[in-house]
């Protein structure tokens, strides 16, 4: 008997051994593999090692977020969620990760710690980051917000705590001190709220959206007053939050403020989003005439809520509408940017010898025609970088349609299609709470093009801005349909998926005649996430 336990252990140890072998085998292919000329050979390795799952793996894993080809690099990112070993998430918290002397592995690992199950040390992540680093910083405050809010910190808490309340009071930067300021709603929501008051008063639009936004999420008596000082904001974003957190407060009172907001609103897409509020809670389908509204409101007794959706009723608005529109889907704003993408797609012959491009030419020349003179806007065509024609809106006399198409016509734009960079570079003009987007759905440039990373993203960076995106989707992949119709979505724009030989037959009155998808709708902002 002890000798075949002998025999067995023996027999263990070397099948052991033998499996190391393999495993270190696997291992050195698969590094080999990340330093392939194609790309492709590159992601496969990264997933690869992802499921191999062990330190050194993931190390490996972690090098390739630096790849300079954004599908190697997202792999690698959207594959760090599965990090569960402590070394290695405390090396991805030094020079493995947020130390690291790249930027675009910062920036990576920077969201890619919010999407971990955990459990994860506060206290090494409140001493990792350095509140100094720009992008990385507010995406690591996301990514504290998320662990927090899944309960997927541990430990002692405040050295984290401490950091993010002092961003929340002090960052320079809007975005990120909203940001703070929402994390630390997560961590510790008594001492946010504190905070709010102040904020509500802040310079930066952004921080007031992120205060009255965590004030409707845990109302009182001083968060109601501040709501209702808001629907006056000089700012558009801080207006739409408004219609959001009223939307949400769904009693007479709020029907009231939302129908006195309409009536005095200066702004299209504002407008338009509190129209969109009114009907969701009434299921009337008025437009912009405060009339009919005001008399349903007028009617409403005190005690009165919104009826529960009948079992199975899908809403659906009635279609905004406007003398203006851009690919078959309505402009619903008056300061907005074109966006277009002019990646290898765009020029594409067609059956008929006409190029992608005369198409778009056509189209856009129906939408800047359309735009009233009171409207401002821009054109920011890109392939391997944005284009921006202007540096800011423009306002939408004849001579600028006219000088703004002609450069559009003369573009001659060739390569990847960076959609991530095109639309944060549109972003960047505050002015902005509209941007129409022709994309045929399918990045492929810039730092992230894989959709499962960039929608969030791009909602995360625009959380508290309230631009809508309203995305024409041009023969585009179902999958991308789907992702790119949540971005529209949720930012409270729409999207439209159509066909080119449509757009190519269409007039200036007519929709495309098949677009393959549901009516458009306006959704309003992230009252329902």
């Amino acid at each position: 008997m002890a000798k075949l336990s002998i025999g067995a252990a023996a027999l263990a140890l070397c099948l052991g051994a033998a499996v190391a072998f393999a495993g270190d085998g696997e291992l050195d292919g698969l590094r080999r593999d990340l330093g392939a000329r194609h790309p492709k050979t590159r992601r496969g390795a990264v997933r690869a090692l992802a499921e191999l799952g062990t330190p050194d793996a993931w190390r490996l894993v972690a090098e390739a977020l630096d790849d300079p080809e954004s599908e190697v690099g997202d792999q690698a990112q959207l594959a760090l969620a599965a990090v569960g070993d402590e070394r290695v998430q405390a090396e991805l918290l030094g020079e493995l990760g947020l130390g690291a002397k790249s930027e675009r592995v910062r920036l990576r690992v920077a969201e890619a710690l919010g999407r971990m199950r955990g459990p994860l040390d506060a206290r090494a992540l409140g001493r990792a980051f350095d509140s100094r680093d720009g992008e990385a910083t507010r995406l690591v405050l996301w990514s504290v917000e998320r662990l927090a809010a899944r309960d997927a910190l541990v430990g002692e808490r405040l050295t984290l705590l401490s950091k993010v309340d002092q961003l929340a009071r002090l960052a320079g930067d809007g975005g990120t001190r909203a940001a703070a300021l929402t994390a630390l709603f997560e961590l510790d929501r008594e001492r946010a709220l504190r905070l709010c008051p102040s904020a509500a008063d802040a310079r930066d639009p952004e921080v007031r959206v992120a205060a009255l936004a965590l004030g409707a999420r845990a109302p009182d008596d001083a968060a109601r007053a501040r709501l209702a000082a808001a629907v006056r904001d000089p700012s558009a974003a801080v207006r739409c939050q408004a219609i959001a957190a009223l939307e949400a407060q769904a009693d007479r009172a709020a029907v009231g403020a939302l129908v006195a907001l309409l009536e005095r609103e200066p702004r299209l897409r504002v407008a338009e989003r509190a129209v969109a509020a009114l009907q969701r809670l009434s299921r009337l389908k008025h437009r912009r005439d405060v009339r009919p509204w005001r008399d349903w409101w007028t009617s409403l007794p005190e005690a009165w809520r919104p009826a529960p959706p009948e079992s199975g009723a899908r809403e659906v608005p009635a279609e905004a509408t406007s003398p203006a529109n851009f690919g078959g889907l309505s402009i619903l704003s008056d300061r907005l940017s074109f966006l277009v993408d002019f990646s290898g797609s765009m020029w594409q012959p067609r059956d008929d010898g006409r190029s992608v491009k005369s198409v778009v030419d056509a189209r856009l020349a129906i939408g800047l025609e359309g735009l009233s003179e009171s409207a401002r806007f821009n054109l920011v065509p890109y392939a391997n970088e944005p284009l921006p024609w202007e540096s800011e809106l423009v306002d939408a006399k004849p001579a600028n349609k006219r000088r703004a198409l002609a450069a559009f016509v003369a573009c001659r734009a060739r390569g990847r299609g960076n959609f991530d960079s095109a639309v944060r570079a549109a972003l960047a003009d505050d002015e902005v709470d509209t941007l129409m987007i022709w994309s045929d759905g399918v990045p492929t440039g810039g730092l992230h093009s894989n959709l499962e990373l960039v929608v969030p993203l791009l909602l995360e960076h625009d959380r508290f801005r309230n631009v809508a995106f309203d995305l024409i989707l041009v023969d585009a992949p179902k999958s991308a349909v789907t992702r790119l119709g949540e971005l529209a979505r949720r930012s409270g724009g729409r999207a439209l998926a159509v066909s080119l030989d449509d757009l190519a037959g269409a007039t200036a009155s007519e929709r495309p005649r098949d677009s393959g998808v549901a009516p458009v709708r306006l959704v309003s902002g992230r009252t329902d996430e």
